[in-house]
């Protein structure tokens, strides 16, 4: 029997952290951290050697293992080197999932947003390799358009001007072109919501215009793939997520800053900050009736795919 993997492709502040919480309890073990990024760093290699340098590098440098580790047991060094291959990452949880620390968790997984970045092309390269070592279930996350095109928009407006992020080591922007590149973005736009509002007036595809059945398309092509619906599962239909994964959820759901919606009020639970520091500023009425109008083909995306309209 093959061994059980289980990927993510995001999305982003659609709930991924309550969800991997909920999950890590009793059905998925993801090892030496969630989001080893590696699938993206294989397509993006060639392309964008920078995200090794100033993100890759130093956020799993201390995973990268030396004479007397304790990863000694299962080996990620090469899961996060820069000459990563697919191979590695096959090799990585093939052995992940052998790992007596799995205990009766059924899955071991790739919780990575980046999975969502991914195009289908090099999607179509490495399913076949996938496939052939593992039973593979892939998972997306999704929650309203609107509200989700802000929090992202707001979370990059407010930490990527910064060496230092205000939530953790993870999100710190070590790139300096970077942060001069985001600090003349805010010279330019006073606030979070003008900027995203910049960007929802865009025709191009960019953090606040991102089409959620892209991203279903292109692993749904390849995997056995289950889109969950955030406002439906912290709502309380549990049964499409454990029919999917084929077992229960065991306790009560972990909890979600994002549901209900509250905006800045939202509460400060102590391991979601990545979640209550993204909105800088409350959304309108006609804010929210503005992003609407420039978002509904992805409603009208999601409802040609799937006959539901979950958010109208």
């Amino acid at each position: 029997m093959k061994p059980k993997l289980l990927l993510l492709t995001g999305l982003g502040w659609a709930a991924t952290n309550p969800l991997y919480r909920t999950l890590k309890r009793d059905v998925l073990y993801s090892g030496h951290c969630k989001e080893p990024e590696t699938l993206y760093w294989l397509y993006t290699r060639d392309k964008t050697p920078q995200f090794y340098e100033y993100q890759r590098s130093k956020k799993y440098q201390h995973l990268i293992a030396t004479k007397g580790s304790k990863f000694t047991d299962t080996l990620p060094e090469n899961l996060f080197s820069y000459d990563a291959t697919i191979d590695d990452f096959v090799d990585y949880y093939t052995r992940l999932y052998s790992n007596p620390k799995r205990k009766s968790r059924p899955y071991v997984t790739d919780f990575s947003n980046h999975n969502a970045d991914i195009p289908a092309e090099f999607i179509s390269e490495i399913a076949s390799k996938l496939k052939d070592n593992f039973d593979v279930k892939v998972l997306m996350i999704v929650r309203n358009p609107v509200r989700r095109s802000y929090s992202i928009t707001s979370a990059m407006y407010r930490i990527k001007p910064h060496a230092e992020s205000g939530i953790s080591g993870l999100w710190h922007n070590r790139d300096p072109k970077s942060r001069l590149k985001w600090q003349r973005k805010l010279q330019q736009f006073p606030d979070s919501i003008s900027y995203w509002k910049h960007l929802l007036s865009k025709d191009c595809e960019n953090t606040s215009r991102f089409s959620y059945l892209k991203v279903y398309r292109n692993w749904a092509a390849h995997f056995d793939m289950q889109p969950v619906i955030m406002e439906d599962l912290w709502g309380g239909n549990l049964e499409p997520l454990e029919s999917f994964l084929e077992c229960k959820l065991g306790s009560e759901l972990h909890p979600n800053c994002y549901y209900p919606e509250m905006g800045t009020k939202a509460p400060r639970h102590p391991r979601l900050k990545d979640q209550w520091y993204s909105d800088m500023q409350d959304l309108s009425e006609e804010d929210l009736a503005y992003g609407k109008e420039r978002l509904q083909w992805i409603y009208d995306d999601w409802y040609n795919e799937f006959k539901t309209r979950p958010w109208e």
